[in-house]
């Protein structure tokens, strides 16, 4: 069985990629010239503990070990 921190790390993991994977697409569809060509800054582990935070409080509700 799994823990409330592994399932919270396994949909942290899925929502930074969802998050990434929508971002880049953003960026990648407003570029309009080569000055504007550079690729976001992100800073991934400060991204993945605010989504695994979020995540284990909601999964604590209604998961009890």
């Amino acid at each position: 069985m799994l823990s409330n921190e592994q399932r919270a790390h396994d949909l942290a993991i899925l929502m930074v990629q969802v998050h990434l994977d929508t971002r880049f697409k953003k960026s990648s569809a407003t570029k309009t010239g080569e000055s504007d060509n550079k690729t976001p800054v992100v800073k991934i582990d400060e991204l993945y503990f605010e989504m695994y935070e979020l995540t284990l409080g909601a999964i604590n509700k209604h998961f009890t070990d």
